[in-house]
């Protein structure tokens, strides 16, 4: 499972994921397996497969969270990650929302 392998709590994937492919329908998601805005260069990465782009996504979040990114350092919080990963869009209020139904459900 991706999450045990990445060290990342799979509630904050999935309302990442929500939130970033907009329940799967965004056109990133739909045509370049990208869960998650990811970028390559200056553009938005194609992955083969969606299993190559959620692996990407955990491949991601956890550099952020365990610090072996050096621009970038460790970061814990959902505010520190998703203020990385999104600088134009605070949007740590609604990961963590999402979070909420996901674990009561």
């Amino acid at each position: 499972m991706l999450a045990l392998d990445y060290e990342i709590d799979p509630a904050f994937a999935l309302a990442t994921w929500i939130l970033e492919t907009g329940w799967g329908k965004d056109e990133g998601w739909q045509t370049r397996n990208n869960p998650g805005g990811i970028k390559c260069g200056e553009t938005y990465c194609a992955f083969a497969s969606k299993d190559e782009g959620l692996a990407m996504m955990f491949y991601t979040l956890h550099q952020y969270t365990h610090g072996l990114i050096s621009w970038i350092g460790t970061k814990t919080t959902i505010s520190e990650i998703r203020n990385t990963w999104n600088p134009a869009s605070d949007d740590s209020t609604q990961i963590y929302q999402l979070m909420k139904e996901i674990i009561k459900s």
